[in-house]
């Protein structure tokens, strides 16, 4: 549940702040490299740690979803003036 909530958090934080195309494209890079993590091609070990499924995993997609929820608030998604209010 860890890795798919911080997953899921990650590209809904990225939606809000980025575009929405861009943060699928983030997430299925980020789900890839986990992936790849259980074969023999190299990943950085930081990174399976952070997509085991525990505490710091859990917290950290709560901290990224709350972000989501109070950016969503302030206006235009960055370096998209007039995407959802019409100029």
């Amino acid at each position: 549940m860890g890795p798919m909530a911080l997953l899921a958090a990650l590209s809904l934080l990225l939606s809000v702040c980025w575009n929405p195309a861009g943060a699928i494209g983030v997430a299925m890079a980020a789900w890839s490299l986990s992936a790849l993590a259980v074969t023999d091609i190299p990943v950085p070990p930081a990174y399976r740690l952070v997509w085991t499924s525990g505490p710091w995993t859990l917290a950290l997609a709560a901290l990224l979803g709350a972000a989501a929820i109070v950016l969503a608030g302030r206006g235009e998604p960055i370096r998209r003036s007039g995407a959802t209010h019409p100029s």
